[in-house]
Order: C-alpha cells, then structure tokens, then sequence
C-alpha cells in the first residue's frame, strides 16, 4: 500500500513506534546517518527555556540537555543526529528549564512519559519528522506526500462522546485504520491521541490527510445535535501536499497554526471572553443596551447535571445487528513441534547490568526455532535488540532481557516475535500488529527491590502478560470457545486464593489474553496463593458464565484421591497453566487440562463463517436532569460597591448541559449609566482546583455617541424670497462607534431648526443624532438667506427712499404655502423610537 497514515497510537503509557518499512518516503542521506527532526508545540507558545532530553542517538548523536534548534509555524523544532550505532533511543519534551538541574520536574509528555521509537530509518541515512503538542500521549509522523492537518478539540467539561470524529467530505486520504470517510451518522473516529492542558485538563488530538485544499470537514458525535463545529471549508486553503497546518477547536474554530494562543487563552483558563468590536460586529462580554448585559464565557460552565442519585429512567430500545456467527470446524492449521530444545537455565547478570526480565513466550506450535524480542529502553549496558531465547521451560521460550538501571527508562518497550528473529523480515512475525508494544514497567529493579522479574505472554496475546510472584504459587487459567466471545459474567469462581471472587454471580474478571491463527480471541485470568496455606485452605477453581461450567462440572480443586490438593506440589514462584473449554465426557459439557498440545488441537479448529443478524433488545439508562439555577453565581459591582438585587433574570438555551453565552437582564432601577465602573463576577462556589470556576471583569458600556460627518459644505446660502427646497440639504453620514452607520438616526429636535427665509442673515439649524444607547451629539447646518437685490451678498437689508424692508416677500409665500409661518419653514424629524 503506497498511501499511508503514519499515525502512532499510544495507551496511557504506549510510545510511538517508526518501522523502516512505514517510513520508505524519506530520503536517505550518503553518509549513513540521519535526522528526527521534533516539531513541538506549547499552548502559551513560552519556549524561552523548553527542550527536550535525549539519548540512545549513536556515539556521534545528538543526546543529553538539546534546545531547540529554531522555530517553526508549529512552534520550535530540534534537528537531532542518529548515528549508525544508535540504539535504546528515548526522547522527553520538556517545558523550562532544560539546561536547570531540575529540568525533570518539568516534563511535558503525558504523565510524565518517555517518548521511544525505532529509529532504523534515521540510521539508514532518513529523515523523519514528528508533531509533538504539549501534554500528548502521541506524536505524528508526517508524510510529505499529502497536506496533514491536526484537529484538536478541547471543552471544559472534559466529557467527550465514545464516537466523537468527523464527517468529511472532499480530497482526504482514505485510511483503514480511521474507518470511512462521509458516512452521515458514523464519525470517523481521528481522535487518536490525548493531551492535558497547563490546568489538567484533558483534550483530544487526531491527524488527517489530504491530497488537495479541496477538502472540508464537521466535528460532531454522530447527528445535528452534537456538532462541535459548522462545516470547515477553508482549513486547507492554499495548501499544498507536503504542507501542514491545524484546526483549533473549541467553542470558536480557529485555523493555522498562528492561533495557537487564541485557542488556548479562550479555551483553557476560565474567564470572561472580553468585549471585541471587529468592524461593528461585536462580541465578548458587554452591556448591548443599559438594562442589558451580553456574557460570553472563554470555556463551558455547566447549566444542568444528571443526578445519579435519584431513580434512573430505563428506556428499552432495539438494534438490528450481527448477533453472532457461522462457526466450522476445519482442519487444524497449527502442526506440534516436536524438537527437543536446550533447556532453561537462568543465566547470571553480565557486568554493569543490576536487573533481568525473564520474557517466557508460549506458542500454539511449541516451535521456539526462531524467536525472540525486539526491546528498548534497558540502558547502556542493558540487552538490545534483537534479543533471542535463552533455553525453553515447561512453559515455552524464556528471553532474557537484562537491564542497565544507570541509565534505563521507568519502562521498556517489549515487542514479541515469533520467528526470523535475526532477519529484517521478523517484523512480519510480530505478535503486536499496527504499532502496538507492550509497555513494561521496571520501577522495581530499578529501585532495587528485585533483580529478576518473571513475565508470561501466550501467542496472539497483543499487550497482555501476566508476572509471576516469586513469593507465592501462579496460577494462569485460559479459556477459549468455538466463538471467541465472552459476556461480561464469564470468569473465575476461587475459594482459597489471595483474591476470591465475591460470589456466584461476581465472578474474578478474564481478560483477552490470546487469539488463535484465525484470530480466535481467547481469555485468561490468573490467581496466586501463598504454597504454604494450599494445604489448610484447599484452594479451587470454576471457571463459569452463570451456571455454565467451562472446566467441567468437578471443581479445579483435589487430584484423582480426592483429598490432595491439585496444587500441592507448587512451591514459590511456580507458575501452572490451566487450559479450559476442551470437550468433557459427555455431549455438551466441558473439561480441563494442563496439556498445551491437547487444547490446541481441540479448539483451535474453528474459523469464523458467516455472520448471523437479529434484533438486540438493550436498555437505555437515563438519570433524571436537573437545572443548575446559575443566578446566584452572578453579581455586579459599581466599583468596590455591590449593588444587591439588580440582576433580575438570566436567559440561555435551556436544552443545553454546558453554555458560554448567556443574557444577563438588570432588575427596573438599577440601569446602567455613563461614568461608572461596572464590575460582572462570576463564581460557582467550587473550591476543587479542577471545578472553581470564577471570574471578573468591567463591563463594556457604550458611552461614546455618534459622530455627524458632512459630506458636503455645512453652510447654504439661498436667496430670500426664493423659498427651500429638500435639494438643498447637504449630504450628511452619521457613524457610531458600536453600531455603525446610523446617518438614518439624524433628527432635528422641535425648536432647533425653525428658519425664516424672507429674514436676510445666518440662521443655524441643529442636527441631532443618537445611538442603541441614546447616547446623543449635535452639529449645527446654516442657512445664509441674502438680499436677491443687493451686489454685496454680506448686505442684510435694503434702503429705498424712507423705508427699510424685506425683499422678495411674494415669491417668498409662494414657495412656503402650507408651511404655516409666513415665510418661516420649520425643519424637524421626530426621533424614532429605539427602546
């Protein structure tokens, strides 16, 4: 497959894993060696002293105390050389202070994790570049052969939903690990890693790729009602294939990598969003009208809750599914081994090694031809990889991993391999397909309290193993049946043991423990006992799903005499296998055995067919949802001063659990006036440093009116006698700082525009205009009415003989009829109602 998603899956503890084979895009360097180049991101973007720590890199590589090499779009990057010898490679982001001597307070993996990975490539001469976000559990390899983007997604609440992915739509690239995309109704679930927040709170990361800009996409849990977001279109604008970039999703969507800050200063400390005015369009929290206060919240505050204290309300509901399948018996695939192998014998510690993890690997076949582990993390003088068999137990192969403690990890990483361990096609034969490792913790030899630790792992068992007590009797039981499914009551029923099943219908838990060839899942449990009580407490064993007993209907407990113990031969640090499951004496019961061989050939026969459907009837539990009055977490401040009883309500969308906006209404009597300093607090009352949620800050109010800006002159001259006309309005705009172009509020008040215009001279007319908040300013428009006789246009009056008289009277009261004042036009607009 030629298109691949190089995305690393962890558990809480896993690592990122890079095999020569996934990574055969990068190119390889002549001299042999190569590059990881750590892209790493923090939320407050402060890497003034970040870094990362390193080692495992090769005599001529990077190791120890780096910083960072330079900054980048995601952030800051560090070149780090691999030599040829490398080997045990592990890397820790840290936050500050990595040249301190107290850089290790300040890790910033997931819990504090060592972040390890096969660096083959790197060796060979590749180049391979990782995408760190601080706090993850994962890192991203990024093929340069498609555009990548991150989408992190972040809600205060910390509750996210078990499907939560994206619908997509457009140029991505199709990944059967993420499942398919544009399916309405089933996300496709990228969420794929974790991080916590500088608070400790947690988020979700996942990567998708693209092979053009063409490409959109909703986050949401499966319908309308759980969208996070509307639909993104724009996320890949412009960009290219070997471009990266990111969505930043909380209750806004921010796009590139440039707004890493906006994300998380709205997302991750709790505050109110202040008041924004982008071009009149206005957001955050302020006052929109003086009885009125608009709140928005940078995260979600809780609105009603689910009181698990109260009666759940079942709801019964039915699903057409697969409810199980065809299953046939076919010829066994797994031949027995017959070869006679060295036998173990524990191998005593090499110098500067103080510790060793016995790996003994069981398989179907028992052909330990060939096997072995790839393992890292053990220190200098530790095993490295590959590590083979030291000798074959009653139990199977036994590897020995040997551990240097001056320099090895908390945990090694351990991938089992089932043949062609010494050759380049053992990647194969792993029994961790997809990247997966078992995570192995070594806290105790590194501490010196042992110096040996025992593990068992059967074939197929992916990340399951099971450490013996040197101090007490094991006992490992597996089942397996012709379906390879189990209910959540199929288990151990003990008496005896340290730990004992509660009763009948409690049953000790059976985990996924192994899988046939055909990818049979089986189970096993394992119990222990002190060899000195088997006598005296007479331990036994059922393994059972209700009244079903899969060991048969005698119990695991006495031999053929009846009264010796099946246990009593067990001394410290024994560990005994029991299968389950095989054919009892009779049609339609069940046995058991400690014959490897036996229970292979018996149930790992059976490959699944056809699937068979039907209707599931399950039950939906609902606790009933109370509303959280959040009335009282408000209160508002004229300054040191509060004044009591002036929120009169709250509105917000009711149907939601969680909001970041609401409506704040002030009670009649306590509006909001110019000149204050109004202060909004908000707090829940919570004191857990994880639940407080409390905040302040001054409210916006509009205290800024209007400006009336003239487009043309603010004087007009007229002849008297002439008469106005609306033609010799000038052109005004008016513009107000909030709401924009209001020239449509301009008025002129009764009393502030009456204009004679038979009465030569200036005459001034008053324009008032307001804004939302009634907030008011004023500029005055003349009007010039001159002497139509006179060559002066200053003269005022006219002279003829005795008399001093106004000109032009008759065209004047022609040009005024109706006007109700002889020669008088009275200018006014009433103003309109706003509140």
């Amino acid at each position: 497959m030629k298109k691949k998603l190089f995305l690393l899956f962890f558990s809480a503890l896993t690592v990122f894993t890079f095999l020569a084979a996934t990574l055969e895009y990068n190119q390889v360097k002549a001299d042999g060696t190569g590059t990881v180049v750590f892209h790493y991101q923090k939320w407050y973007e402060d890497y003034d002293t970040a870094g990362v720590y390193l080692w495992g890199t090769g005599t001529a590589g990077t190791s120890g105390a780096v910083q960072p090499t330079g900054t980048d779009e995601f952030g800051v990057y560090f070149d780090l050389t691999i030599d040829a010898d490398a080997s045990g490679f592990g890397l820790i982001p840290v936050s500050e202070n990595i040249t301190a001597d107290d850089w290790w307070n300040y890790k910033d993996s997931y819990e504090g994790m060592d972040l390890t990975f096969d660096i083959s490539t790197a060796i060979a001469g590749g180049t391979i570049d990782v995408y760190f976000f601080s706090g993850s559990n994962q890192a991203f390899v990024i093929d340069p052969t498609y555009i990548s983007l991150f989408i992190v997604y972040f809600t205060a609440t910390e509750e996210y939903e078990e499907n939560l992915g994206v619908h997509a739509w457009g140029d991505w690239y199709q990944d059967a690990n993420l499942g398919t995309w544009g399916s309405w109704g089933t996300p496709t679930q990228i969420f794929t890693g974790q991080f916590t927040t500088p608070e400790g709170k947690v988020g979700k990361v996942g990567m998708m790729q693209a092979t053009s800009d063409a490409s959109n996409f909703i986050v949401y849990a499966g319908n309308d009602a759980t969208k996070k977001t509307g639909d993104v279109t724009d996320a890949l604008t412009g960009l290219s294939v070997g471009d990266v970039t990111a969505s930043y999703v909380a209750g806004d969507v921010y796009q590139g990598f440039d707004n890493v800050g906006v994300f998380a200063n709205s997302s991750f400390a709790f505050k109110f969003v202040p008041f924004v005015n982008d071009d009149y369009e206005l957001s955050g929290t302020y006052a929109s009208k003086p009885n009125t206060i608009l709140v928005k919240f940078s995260a979600d505050v809780a609105s009603a809750f689910y009181d698990e204290t109260q009666t759940p309300i079942i709801t019964e509901y039915q699903e057409y599914e697969i409810v199980g399948y065809n299953y046939i018996a076919a010829e066994n695939p797994i031949v027995q081994d017959t070869t006679t192998y060295t036998a173990y014998t524990p191998s005593a510690l090499p110098a500067n090694a103080e510790g060793v993890v016995a790996f003994h690997y069981q398989k179907w076949d028992g052909d330990y031809s060939d096997v072995g582990v790839w393992t890292w993390n053990t220190g200098t003088n530790g095993s490295q990889a590959p590590v083979t068999s030291a000798g074959v137990d009653d139990f199977g192969a036994v590897i020995e991993i040997f551990i240097d403690t001056d320099d090895s990890g908390s945990s090694i990483g351990i991938i089992p391999i089932a043949d062609m361990i010494n050759d380049d096609s053992r990647w194969n034969y792993r029994e961790t397909p997809d990247g997966q490792e078992i995570q192995f913790d070594i806290s105790s030899i590194n501490d010196g309290t042992v110096d040996r630790i025992d593990v068992y792992y059967f074939q197929g068992g992916l990340q399951t193993v099971f450490v013996a007590d040197s101090t007490l009797a094991n006992v490992i039981v597996l089942y397996l049946n012709q379906t390879g499914e189990y209910t959540t009551t199929t288990g151990l029923h003990t008496w005896g043991w340290v730990e004992n099943a509660t009763d009948w219908g409690t049953p000790l838990p059976m985990v996924n423990a192994f899988s046939n060839p055909a990818g049979l899942q089986g189970i096993g449990a394992m119990v222990q006992i002190n060899p000195t009580d088997i006598a005296t407490t007479n331990p036994g064993i059922i393994v059972h799903d209700g009244n079903t007993k899969y060991s048969g209907d005698a119990n695991i407990q006495f031999q053929a005499d009846g009264t010796t113990s099946y246990f009593a031969d067990m001394v410290a640090g024994d560990v005994m296998v029991i299968y389950s499951g095989i054919e009892g004496e009779s049609v339609g019961t069940y046995s058991y055995t400690q014959d490897r061989a036996a229970f292979v050939d018996e149930l790992m026969n059976y490959v699944q067919g056809d699937p068979i459907y039907g209707y599931v009837t399950y039950e939906k539990e609902e606790y009933p949802r109370v509303a959280i009055d959040l009335l009282p977490f408000f209160s508002l401040w004229d300054g040191t001063t509060e004044l009591t009883g002036a929120i009169q309500e709250l509105n917000y969308n009711l149907e939601d659990d969680a909001i970041t906006e609401l409506v704040v209404v002030l009670a009649e009597g306590h509006e909001l006036e110019a000149g204050h300093d109004y202060i909004l607090k908000f707090d829940n009352g919570e004191t857990e440093p994880g639940a407080q949620q409390a905040a302040e800050i001054e409210v916006n109010i509009d205290d800024e009116a209007p400006t009336i800006i003239f487009i043309t002159d603010d004087t007009v001259e007229i002849v008297a006698g002439e008469g106005w006309s609306s033609e010799l309005w000038p052109i005004l705009r008016a513009v107000d700082n909030r709401d924009g172009v209001v020239t449509d509020r301009i008025y002129v008040k009764a009393g502030e525009g009456t204009v004679d215009m038979n009465a030569i001279g200036s005459h001034d007319v008053i324009l008032t205009v307001f804004d939302e908040w009634g907030n008011e300013s004023t500029v005055t428009f003349t009007i010039v009415v001159t002497d139509p006789n006179s060559t002066d246009p200053g003269t005022t009056d006219t002279t003829t003989e005795d008399t001093t008289t106004k000109t032009g009277c008759g065209a004047a009261n022609a040009s005024i009829a109706g006007v109700g004042l002889l020669g008088v036009v009275a200018f006014f607009a009433r103003r309109k109602e706003w509140f």
